[in-house]
């Protein structure tokens, strides 16, 4: 059920996150780059949605389901917010800033920069207050959209523009 793939999502997360995956030589070049973007590495490889893509297909292949139920395989945010707000899965910031038990652990983020425009995502894995907790892929310990490493980081939701896609 839902709560399963949830709780399954969070796991992979936090297996990955122990393992310490970072890039080589701070240019979206490794073996961790490879595996999460099915081979491909370089500086225009930016591996946000392929770690979470990682994630989400171990967990829902542990299920015996596939990924691309629950959002197309692209390693672009915009691909995923977009296809997000056509199925009815992506809460936009304003309706999560009135509402924060909107957000479960094992959805997704995206950080929003214009209405079309995600730049980063990542897996949620707690809410506290106004802060998600979150474990996501080439950032860094300040949050950048283009780090080097899975972080598990803190992110305010009622300060930030952050979109949730549901998972379930």
């Amino acid at each position: 059920d839902g709560n399963d793939l949830r709780q399954l999502i969070v796991a992979y997360a936090r297996q990955h996150l122990q393992n310490i995956p970072r890039e080589l030589y701070n240019s979206n070049i490794g073996p961790w780059v490879r595996a999460y973007m099915d081979g491909n590495e370089g500086k225009e490889w930016a591996w946000c949605m392929g770690f979470v893509q990682t994630i989400l297909d171990q967990a829902t292949s542990t299920i015996g389901r596939r990924f691309t139920e629950i959002m197309p395989h692209s390693y672009s945010c915009d691909v995923a917010g977009n296809h997000g707000l056509k199925e009815k899965r992506l809460h936009r910031n304003v309706n999560l800033r009135n509402n924060p038990n909107l957000i479960k652990p094992g959805d997704v983020f995206l950080n929003r920069k214009t209405q079309y425009d995600w730049v980063h995502t990542g897996i949620v894995i707690g809410v506290e207050g106004d802060w998600l907790h979150t474990i996501e892929g080439n950032t860094n310990d300040e949050g950048s959209r283009e780090g080097f490493e899975v972080c598990l980081r803190r992110r305010n939701f009622q300060a930030n523009i952050i979109d949730i896609y549901k998972v379930m």
